[in-house]
């Protein structure tokens, strides 16, 4: 898939998670970074070894009492805003000195979402039905039945043009983590499929790029805090 929200990429999604058992069908809905086939190749690591839809299947497995809307909902809950969505917001807001608020995750309106029936909360084919019924109160109708947009960055384009050297120089450093942990042929490899125009492309080498940068700028901080501690 080239886009992560074209109809053939919801397609591509779809069959993934109609083929797999139900912790690797929220693994494919879920992980837009390696699959758990493309981690052994680039690292031999073994089957039952390490793997997302081992850590996703402990999480479901916690949550066996609840059907399945309700379960979906608490691994967002418990998963995806604490771990992702809200450190993302954390951050940008934190930067520029800014103060933000989730009001539809207020305690109150959480318990009472939780109390509604499941058909209510999924529309059929429609996304967040219930908000948009109540915006047709004061929205125009272009608005409440717009389709749902996200904020993807163009991380393909930056790996392929802006931050080609860095990607280069941080992910095939000799001395640096990625290239201790995986094998160096399959990262070149990985490099040169750079005019893939596969959105799967650029979320695996970003994770290999943050992985990367994380070591080299994390180990600086350190060595220098270190310098700082010593007396001259």
């Amino acid at each position: 898939p080239r886009s992560f929200r074209s109809a053939y990429t919801f397609g591509h999604r779809f069959l993934h998670v109609l083929a797999g058992n139900p912790w690797e069908s929220i693994t494919a809905l879920y992980a837009a970074g390696f699959t758990d086939a493309e981690k052994r190749a680039l690292h031999h690591i073994p089957p039952e070894a390490g793997c997302a839809s081992a850590v996703i299947g402990t999480l479901l497995t916690s949550l066996r009492s609840l059907n399945d809307v309700d379960r979906a909902l608490a691994m967002d809950l418990v998963w995806e805003l604490p771990g992702d969505l809200l450190v993302k917001m954390d951050i940008a807001t934190m930067a520029y000195g800014l103060e933000a608020r989730s009001p539809f995750l207020d305690h109150e309106i959480v318990s009472w979402a939780n109390t509604l029936p499941g058909g209510l909360r999924l529309g059929g084919w429609s996304t967040k039905p219930i908000l948009r019924e109540l915006a047709t109160r004061y929205l125009p109708h272009s608005v409440t039945r717009a389709p749902k947009r996200g904020f993807e960055a163009p991380i393909s384009k930056w790996l392929r043009k802006e931050l080609a050297e860095v990607r280069d120089d941080l992910i095939l450093s000799r001395s640096g983590m990625v290239c201790s942990l995986f094998e160096r042929s399959r990262l070149e490899h990985m490099l040169r499929e750079s005019s893939s125009e596969s959105g799967h492309w650029g979320q695996t080498v970003w994770i290999l790029l943050m992985l990367a940068a994380w070591e080299r700028y994390s180990y600086q901080v350190v060595v220098q805090a270190r310098r700082e501690a010593i007396p001259a």
